[in-house]
């Protein structure tokens, strides 16, 4: 697990001058589902919508795979996230920012944030992710 620089005095890069936290909440999945790391999988009944939260990257390629087994017929699949914050992936586990005093809630700074300008705060950060690795000598 990355381990958390309290002391966000230190840090240098643009977006990370807060706390980078997991964003998987392994206890609140409230479905039982049989691919790792998709919290709360489930197809919404009597549509071909399908919904999950806070999903490693392994398990978004397991989600696409059922779903096209499940709709071998289908020409494309539409993945829309509903996040309004920056995300990065570390070993393809979800991380996200958040200030030090209130780790458990999302940061207002990015409420309504346009799709474009989430991309691009979603690069600096994986920019100052590795900046940082790289500062400290890597894992």
């Amino acid at each position: 697990m990355l381990s958390v620089t309290r002391n966000t005095a230190y840090r240098s890069g643009i977006v990370i001058s807060t706390l980078l936290k997991s964003d998987q909440w392994l206890r609140e999945s409230h479905l039982e589902t049989d691919t790792k790391g998709a919290i709360n999988f489930r197809q919404i009944p009597g549509t071909e919508i399908y919904a999950l939260g806070q999903p490693t990257l392994e398990a978004i390629d397991d989600v696409l795979l059922k779903i096209q087994k499940n709709h071998p017929n289908a020409s494309k699949i539409v993945w829309i996230t509903l996040r309004e914050e920056p995300i990065v992936y570390i070993n393809g586990t979800p991380y996200c920012l958040r200030r030090e005093n209130y780790s458990l809630r999302n940061m207002k700074d990015y409420g309504g944030i346009s799709a474009s300008r989430l991309e691009i705060l979603e690069e600096r950060l994986k920019e100052d992710v590795i900046a940082e690795l790289n500062s400290f000598g890597g894992w």
